[in-house]
């Protein structure tokens, strides 16, 4: 059976890492708040609002990034950026 976990991620303005223990997963879904008025960038340690993997562009916007074969992600590699006080949300299925 999956362990499943999510939390919320407050931006601040500059790259905020989105947990900061190694945690192996097999799939992550990233939201944006649904009070979010602003794009949030979701990328590695260099992510920047002109330099990014994925763009959230509105409140509840959303993208699954899944991990397939032997070896899983870490949740701990991903980095968000946006206008601070925005919200990121994300629910990460665990690897065992």
């Amino acid at each position: 059976m999956a362990s499943i976990s999510h939390g919320t991620v407050t931006m601040t303005g500059s790259a905020v890492r989105v947990v900061t223990a190694n945690r192996p997963i097999r799939a992550v879904l990233f939201t944006g708040d649904d009070g979010n008025s602003n794009a949030i960038f979701i990328g590695g340690t260099g992510v920047t609002q002109d330099s990014y993997g994925v763009i959230l562009t509105a409140a509840s916007d959303e993208a699954w990034i899944r991990f397939e074969g032997e070896r899983p992600g870490d949740l701990a590699d991903f980095y968000a950026d946006g206008t601070s006080g925005e919200k990121l949300q994300y629910l990460a299925i665990e690897a065992l």
